[in-house]
């Protein structure tokens, strides 16, 4: 397997056949932090196809609502190539801002990597 492409904002890699991109930014508000890691995010999406895709939240500590949009782009893009999306390790005030705004009826929130990759595998 190719090693993953170099990401600024993003540690990438593949746990039984599940590709779980960990944020390494914690706050996602800014233009440019959340332009970044959007373009990191649809590239990262590009380049697996149809892909079964966790998302770790477990650094990001707030999120504003250009980041919620990149999300359910995300979601659209993953969704349209046959593939599934999901979040894990969200902090309690980040999951109530993506349930205020109803993602979690586009995918779902798991309280941990196993568990998110195991939605997948069903294990």
């Amino acid at each position: 397997m190719p090693p993953e492409p170099d990401y600024l904002l993003l540690q990438v890699k593949t746990v039984e056949g599940v590709t779980v991109a960990r944020i390494t930014a914690a706050e996602l508000w800014s233009d440019h932090q959340v332009g970044s890691l959007a373009a990191e995010l649809m590239h990262l999406a590009d380049d697996l196809g149809a892909a079964k895709l966790v998302l770790d939240f477990a650094d990001v500590t707030g999120l504003g609502s250009r980041m919620i949009g990149q999300l359910a782009a995300l979601h659209k893009q993953v969704r349209a190539a046959g593939g599934r999306l999901t979040l894990c390790n969200v902090r309690p005030e980040v999951a109530e801002v993506i349930e205020t705004c109803k993602l979690t009826t586009l995918f779902g929130l798991y309280p941990d990597e196993q568990a998110a990759v195991r939605s997948f595998t069903g294990a």
